[in-house]
């Protein structure tokens, strides 16, 4: 139908999948003004599969929108999620049909070559069959604010990384100090002997210093940039979750009707394991790829619950007395403040202790309950009833009789065993 009907698919190599790559974009930012020295590899090719153009061009919005511009025809576009996804994707989605941020954890298996070149030939035809796993963006305001929340967290790391230096120098020295007061009273230096140490631990007391206030500033811009965001005041109320924490889910999760279920939001925030089954055997279960800020939210809040007495903390102390261990009892909370957070999110509506409980409590009940038919009168009821407890007592008496094959089984293998030993035994003293 002429070269404006074609399908064209393009595909951005060079966008900091290496560790150089992901040097160079963290050095020069400058990409609007065009001084840029990150370049980008663009290739693509038509909906037969063949290659039409593979070029390399620098890291400019300008020069990116007129390449884009010059393809012809339908044009579906795909870049690896990095530094430079959020620009990317505000500058080049007017500017083709569809656009895929793929997941670069999900695309490991084929980088056995490392080239540009190789990385966008490939990533081309899995975007021609229909094999990328896309990660969410819709360019709102929520994404900026990620920006200034994964800011916040690399300062937070950096200054726990200070602070393990700075303590190491006491234990050198034989002094154990614990608590805070290490990092807020300076007279702690005066106890170390060696003037070398002492003049290390002066100079990271006062980066501490430096890196506290500037988390305070920190601090007082997300609580600023909190106030335009409504669902920030519906998360604060959750136990656990305070404003820099609201924050983070805010930035990470965007859309929460994006989830389907709660289930679907658990294995977001790598909150649980996968089974690994094949022809019916079990393997156990294994960890799957989740998001590693979001996980760290919920595991805190359910530590920061536990010190605590509200109803999580009473449904925590149930769990234990159910005989579940300490480690599968604290998941289950931070699973249910994962839900309560996803829901009040959804609903626009605070969070309220007594009502949780109460629809606790409900929920055991019905556990408890036998079930029940819509429209049977209550002496149908009854028959079904018992109907039920037939059938649990067919189950109870098919697991006994399990049981009692396993050890007919076992019974059976040690007196093979012994057999074997007495034959045996028999053949030595023959010899």
């Amino acid at each position: 139908k002429g070269t404006r009907n074609r399908k064209c698919l393009v595909y951005l190599a060079g966008l900091g999948s290496s560790p150089r790559g992901k040097e160079a974009c963290q050095k020069h930012s400058c990409f609007w003004q065009g001084e840029a020295f990150c370049f980008l590899t663009c290739f693509f090719i038509d909906e037969q599969g063949r290659e039409v153009d593979n070029v390399t061009i620098e890291t400019n919005g300008r020069l990116l929108v007129n390449y884009i511009k010059s393809i012809q025809g339908a044009k579906i576009l795909t870049f690896e999620e990095c530094e430079l996804s959020h620009w990317l994707f505000a500058i080049l989605k007017p500017e083709v049909d569809e656009l895929i941020v793929c997941n670069p954890v999900a695309n490991k298996e084929y980088k056995k070559v490392k080239t540009d070149k190789l990385d966008a030939r490939k990533l081309a035809k899995l975007l021609r069959g229909n094999f990328l796993t896309p990660v969410f963006h819709d360019g709102s305001k929520r994404e900026q604010l990620r920006t200034l929340m994964s800011g916040y967290q690399d300062l937070v790391e950096e200054a726990v990384r200070v602070k393990n230096r700075y303590k190491s120098l006491f234990r050198k020295d034989g002094n154990r100090v614990k608590g805070e007061s290490l990092y807020k009273d300076e007279g702690f230096l005066e106890d170390l002997k060696r003037p070398d140490s002492k003049f290390i631990g002066t100079e990271l007391y006062h980066l501490l210093e430096l890196m506290e206030k500037s988390r305070q500033g920190y601090i007082e811009e997300i609580r600023r940039s909190s106030r335009r965001f409504k669902e920030i005041l519906y998360l604060k109320t959750v136990p656990g979750i305070g404003p820099i924490r609201s924050a983070q889910i805010v930035s990470q999760v965007i859309d929460p009707k994006r989830f389907a279920s709660k289930y679907k939001y658990f294995s977001y925030c790598g909150l649980v394991r996968h089974p690994r089954e094949s022809a019916g055997m079990n393997y156990g279960t294994t960890r799957i790829w989740g998001n590693r800020i979001l996980k760290c939210v919920y595991k805190m809040a359910a530590h920061d619950v536990l010190r605590g007495h509200s109803s999580l903390r009473k449904h925590y102390d149930r769990l234990r007395t159910q005989g579940v261990s300490d480690q599968n009892a604290s998941n289950a909370i931070s699973r249910k403040i994962a839900a309560i957070s996803l829901s009040v999110w959804r609903n626009s509506q605070k969070y309220d202790d007594k009502k949780w409980a109460e629809h606790e409590a409900r929920q055991q009940q019905n556990q408890k309950l036998p079930l029940t038919i819509p429209g049977v009168s209550r002496y149908g009821q009854e028959d079904f009833r018992g109907l039920n407890r037939k059938f649990d007592g067919l189950q109870k008496d098919r697991s006994q009789k399990k049981l009692n094959l396993t050890h007919e089984k076992e019974k059976t293998k040690n007196q093979t065993v012994q057999k074997k030993l007495l034959n045996y035994s028999e053949e030595l003293c023959r010899n």
